[in-house]
């Protein structure tokens, strides 16, 4: 956010502590804009037993370590609807928004990963039926944002983007397409996020999400450091040629089983040995409010 000073016509004294005043204020400004980080957070039913006075607790202590927006990844995984709109997740929402306004996920599928890999004509048909999903849900939770129009940044899509899954020009076209479609029917900004697989070299890889973000919707790309699917040579070589208007990920959890996926926030160390280059151009992000260290009440990890 700008900040405007307006000058006015003192005693050079004055003047000189104005300006010093100034001056302090627009560092402090910058130096907090620089540490601005957007936090996911991914609601489990293990949730609910979280007390207001922890979850307020956490949430103002996120705020104060920096943390100036949050994306709830979904509100809805399978048929499991947390409460609803007005269940004990639109409660946590409710109370974490007095501190940091907040992007809505909406539908997960817990069967996307196997259902997202198959040929194109399928994939088409699932995409719409996904995104009809999404929709629907959006439809749900409207009261909930009409409430709170001016704490909602925006809508997250909940299902993860891959250069394996959409390797075609078909499947990016019709990607981009159904894309383009849920954008004109949402009156707020969109988002998704994407990982890398390793199946397009990193030029062909910024040139598509390029194309995704040409449909309107936000790209948010996964640093992958959690996973450690891809050595972080690899990974610098993508976010070398990456757009700036991408945003970045990092990832603070240590996966020490992906069948079934079972992770441990990331030690200090394992931090900085996980630190990848970027242009400071882009939007962050990190993943996620679990694995967050330390914190007052840390999130139960299942």
């Amino acid at each position: 956010m700008a900040t405007y000073y307006r000058q006015r016509f003192l005693s050079s004294k004055r003047q000189r502590q104005r300006l010093y005043a100034s001056f302090l204020l627009a560092f402090l400004t910058l130096s907090s804009s620089a540490k601005a980080n957007t936090l996911f957070y991914q609601p489990l039913n293990m949730d609910e037993a979280i007390t207001d006075t922890r979850w307020k607790a956490d949430t103002h202590y996120l705020h104060n370590q920096g943390v100036s927006a949050g994306v709830v990844q979904w509100t809805q995984y399978g048929d499991e609807t947390f409460g609803g709109e007005t269940g004990w997740l639109a409660a946590r929402l409710n109370l974490w928004m007095k501190t940091s306004p907040l992007w809505l996920g909406l539908y997960s599928d817990p069967n996307y990963f196997s259902l997202i890999d198959v040929p194109a004509d399928e994939q088409y048909a699932y995409l719409n039926t996904l995104l009809q999903k999404n929709r629907n849900v959006l439809a749900n939770w409207q009261p909930w944002i009409d409430a709170n129009k001016e704490r909602v940044l925006g809508i997250y899509l909940p299902f993860e983007l891959s250069d394996y899954y959409f390797q075609s020009a078909v499947s990016q076209h019709q990607l981009n397409s159904v894309l383009a479609t849920f954008v004109q029917t949402v009156d707020y900004p969109v988002a998704i996020s994407v990982f890398i697989n390793g199946a397009m070299d990193p030029d062909t890889f910024a040139d598509w999400l390029v194309s995704i973000q040409k449909t309107g919707v936000k790209v948010w790309l996964q640093n992958g450091r959690g996973t450690d699917a891809l050595s972080q040579e690899t990974i610098q070589r993508y976010m070398d040629v990456l757009p700036c208007d991408v945003g970045i990920i990092d990832e603070i959890f240590h996966q020490e089983s992906a069948s079934p996926f079972k992770a441990r926030p990331m030690t200090k160390t394992e931090k900085q040995k996980a630190q990848i280059t970027a242009e400071a151009c882009h939007p962050h992000l990190t993943f996620s409010f679990r694995y967050w260290r330390p914190m007052p009440f840390p999130l139960p990890i299942p």
